[in-house]
């Protein structure tokens, strides 16, 4: 007979489609960042010349794999902001920016910064020790209220240096000076 303190409920079928931790998140924002580069920046397969006349195909520059639509694409980044140094996540509202251009058909990753207490509610649902980020993928089962929720009140992250960049049109610099005068004093 198996008592209540053996019994291990199964796993829920929505944790295949969470990202829990500040690396595991930024790790597949980087992924989606980096297929969007465009097809000339993207890395080819090279062929390196031998010595006996033949050629070798480097291995370490393979082109990116696809994306699948949906299946890879964070709908929302949870951050439990106060319990942990904004320096360690600084990075990711311009790495959500990013990632979220690689699926233009796709409403953008949504950055959502939870109230001071949450991170101990969270762990408790979760069944962890700590947990102060948590991504949830868009096609994650019985989670469209959720996400419709945040897609309504949460705003779309703007990054305006990054559109400028984008429009690859020159940009001269741009120097003010001011002309003064400053008195000098003698030494006595």
């Amino acid at each position: 007979m198996i008592t209540e303190q053996e019994y291990i409920p199964p796993t829920p079928e929505i944790s295949s489609h969470i990202l829990i931790g500040l690396n595991a998140i930024t790790r597949h924002l980087e992924t989606l960042s980096r297929n969007k580069r465009p097809e000339s920046q993207k890395l080819k397969p090279e062929t390196i010349p031998t010595d006996d006349g033949g050629k070798l195909e480097a291995e370490s520059t393979k082109v990116n794999e696809p994306i699948h639509p949906g299946s890879q694409h964070l709908a929302a980044v949870f951050v439990c902001r106060l319990s942990q140094p904004s320096v360690l996540y600084a990075h990711l509202p311009q790495l959500i920016a990013t990632a979220s251009l690689a699926l233009p058909h796709l409403p953008a990753t949504r950055l959502v910064q939870l109230p001071q207490g949450c991170e101990s509610r969270l762990c408790s649902s979760l069944g962890l020790h700590r947990a102060s980020f948590v991504a949830i993928k868009e096609d994650a089962p019985y989670s469209k209220p959720l996400i419709g929720l945040v897609r309504e009140i949460v705003p779309v992250i703007e990054v305006p240096w990054l559109k400028e960049a984008q429009s690859a049109q020159y940009k001269p610099v741009k120097i003010n000076a001011i002309s003064s005068t400053a008195l000098v004093m003698k030494p006595d």
